[in-house]
């Protein structure tokens, strides 16, 4: 059946709903106290990392994007995520390009590439991240199987010349009674799909203080022939304490094939030049069931502007590697 419209999208957006709002609650609750001045006390050089300015660098945020929701293994991976994420403060040009190949017979290759940049007050991502990675909903593959990819490219033969793109920017909208407290951001994007040539937009609004974040986005997005437009949506909460971070994500679509929410829980552990990632994931294959997949990595940074990595899973089924630097 190639196009499938279900009663289940109000009662799924009612539980993302209820899940966001409990996440405010907490938001609005957590500790005040500036994790990055622990950082900058303790590892200077993670604080450029983490908070995007350290003593070393005069807090100029020199070598940092932080300013997102969580340290995941790719600089896109949180604004494609939600916009939202994006630094909204003066940061580096953070230049990335991670290449993968999967472990199948195969070994189908791919190589993509990101920009992210903060300024004061708002921020902006390029991006030419799949729709497949491990943090993405990927439909088409859920729906039509296996689990992990034996070839990167797309299933459908791209219509568009242009590859795929997504371009999000976020604003600092904090209210005058948030100030010191809390940190709201507004993002709004828009993903370029290869397969049909089309655009659709993306709007997230994230809340931060500095030992909690919590989002919600929404896109609006055709990703294939098979289906009419659908909307995805993604909601996320982060929290961090010294040396670690814990984010727990649901992803849904509203439209497309039936398929059940997506759960992410993702540990980050962080050293004076090491990140450690370790992440599970609960969801559904049309094909397989129920089914919970891994991703791990590992980063260092190398000389203060630079860092390389070894992504597993970051498209499941594949080996990754990335490298990213900062100017």
């Amino acid at each position: 059946m190639w196009h499938n419209k279900f009663n289940h999208q109000e009662h799924g957006m009612i539980k993302i709903q209820y899940i966001v709002a409990v996440l405010l609650l907490f938001a609005t609750t957590a500790s005040a106290e500036d994790i990055c001045a622990w950082y900058e006390a303790n590892f200077p050089a993670m604080a450029d990392q983490v908070c995007g300015r350290s003593k070393a660098s005069g807090g100029r945020g020199d070598s940092g994007l932080s300013g997102s929701s969580s340290r995941k293994a790719s600089l896109s991976t949180n604004p494609d995520q939600n916009p939202a994420s994006a630094p909204v403060h003066p940061t580096s040009y953070g230049i990335e390009s991670i290449g993968s190949m999967t472990r199948g017979s195969e070994h189908s290759k791919k190589a993509q590439f990101a920009l992210v940049k903060g300024f004061k007050k708002f921020g902006a991502s390029v991006s030419t991240g799949p729709g497949n990675t491990f943090y993405n909903n990927d439909i088409v593959q859920r729906e039509l199987g296996p689990q992990y990819l034996s070839n990167l490219d797309a299933r459908e033969e791209s219509v568009s010349k242009v590859p795929g793109l997504s371009i999000s920017t976020a604003l600092d909208i904090t209210p005058a009674f948030f100030k010191g407290k809390a940190r709201l951001n507004l993002g709004i994007g828009a993903r370029h799909t290869a397969v049909t040539g089309s655009v659709g937009p993306i709007v997230g609004v994230q809340v931060h203080t500095p030992f909690f974040a919590t989002g919600v986005s929404v896109s609006k997005l055709k990703i294939s022939s098979r289906y009419d437009s659908m909307a995805l949506a993604t909601a996320t909460a982060t929290v961090r304490i010294p040396h670690m971070e814990f984010e727990y994500a649901v992803l849904e679509n509203f439209g497309g094939p039936r398929l059940k929410p997506i759960h992410v829980f993702t540990v980050a552990v962080l050293t004076s030049r090491f990140i450690f990632t370790g992440a599970i994931r609960r969801l559904n294959y049309l094909p397989q069931g129920t089914v919970t997949q891994k991703h791990g990595g590992v980063q260092m940074l190398v000389l203060r502007k630079a860092s390389i990595g070894y992504l597993y899973n970051y498209l499941p089924g594949a080996h990754s590697v990335a490298a990213q630097l900062f100017l």
